[in-house]
């Protein structure tokens, strides 16, 4: 997605993306997954890919498995 597509900027990447990643924050980071600074710096990035310049991908995928 890229700012071709305003609806799909304002709707997907920040109300959905942005939104679900900013909102397991502090789980991810007291976890111990994360630390401040990366996390900062991944938010910081996503937000860019909203603006005018930037692009999205997200690739949806399902893997199976047999034991």
């Amino acid at each position: 997605m890229d700012s071709s597509k305003p609806e799909l900027v304002e709707g997907f990447i920040k109300k959905t993306i942005i939104a679900m990643v900013e909102g397991v924050k502090d789980q991810a980071i007291e976890s111990g997954l994360i630390d401040l600074k990366t996390w900062e710096k991944g938010i910081n990035d996503l937000h860019q890919s909203a603006e005018l310049s930037g692009m999205f991908f997200y690739n949806f995928f399902k893997g199976l498995a047999t034991k």
